[in-house]
Formats: C-alpha cells, structure tokens, sequence
C-alpha cells in the first residue's frame, strides 16, 4: 500500500452516497519496486476476493517477494479505519493553509486591511504605526509579485512540457 499524495488537480469522489472533491490521491509499490500513483477514485471499495488473493501471492511468489502476513493485513486494516474516521483539526487546516503560502488569506482583503490601517495612522498622526503599515503593505506587495511570477513560471514549465511530449507523441 501506500501514502497520501497531492496534486493541484482536485477531482470528484464519491463514497457512500456523498460526493466531495480531492486533491488526495494514493501512492502504491508495484511488485516492490516501481511506486504509481493514483486518484481514489480508481481504488476499489468491494471485499478482496478469494481468486484475487490467490493471485495476488501467486505474483509475489513469482517475483520472490514476501507474501503478507495477518500482521501486515491487521496494519493495513488499522490504518484504513484511521483514514476513514480522520477529521481535519484546526491546527491541520492551518497548517495546510500555510504550507500553500497563504498564512493572511484574500491579497485585495489583507491589502485593504492595511491601506485602511496606513491612513489611521496617518489620521492619528502615528509615525510608528504609518512605517509598520507601510512595510506590511510593501511587504504584501512584494510577495504578491513573487507569487504571480512564480505561478506564470509553473505555467510556462507546464505548457512546455505537454508541448514536449506531444512532440514526441507526434514525430
């Protein structure tokens, strides 16, 4: 089995009658070496089957690898049932949010926010607090930039590659 990975590209799933979309997606070790990944959408949620068990360890005998105990099955099962009872905590929400760099949420809200914040210090005749706007506002600025000039980067690398393969799928 495998791990969690996440893609840009959400997609639907449906289970149990509800349908929600997900950029999980599970990583598999192919016969112990090559690792594939793939959406949850494609793993199947029936009862392994006898004949499929009986193939599947057929395989591993096949390419010497070590056919699974009730151990790995007990493993296997905790950590379904885990997967299948988790529930996102603040601190998980926050982190994610953090780890796609968007620790002050909406640009034009956060951008807003401090303009609103610059012009009351000006009011209130606060030098310090104008200077700390300022630099949160330049700060904000700046990152925006660097995102947009990031996310065009990606872009292009993107654009670039699928030009290359169809190149080759082509000639």
């Amino acid at each position: 089995a495998g791990e969690g990975a996440s893609y840009e590209s959400p997609y639907v799933l449906s289970a149990k009658g509800k349908r929600e979309s997900t950029t999980k997606f599970v990583t598999v070790k192919i016969m112990g070496k090559e690792k594939r990944t793939f959406p949850f959408q494609l793993v199947s949620d029936t009862p392994l089957q006898e004949s499929e068990f009986d193939e599947y360890c057929e395989m591993c005998t096949k390419y010497g690898l070590r056919q699974p105990m009730r151990s790995d099955c007990r493993s296997v099962r905790q950590a379904q049932v885990e997967a299948v009872d988790f529930r996102y905590t603040a601190e998980d929400v926050s982190r994610l949010i953090e780890k796609r760099g968007r620790k002050s949420g909406n640009y034009a809200t956060e951008k807003q926010r401090l303009e609103a914040q610059l012009e009351f210090a000006k009011q209130q005749g606060d030098a310090e607090g104008r200077v700390a706007a300022e630099e949160k506002l330049a700060a904000l600025e700046a990152r925006f930039k660097r995102e947009k000039e990031e996310q065009t980067s990606r872009k292009a690398l993107t654009m670039s590659e699928i030009n290359n393969r169809n190149t080759k799928r082509n000639f």
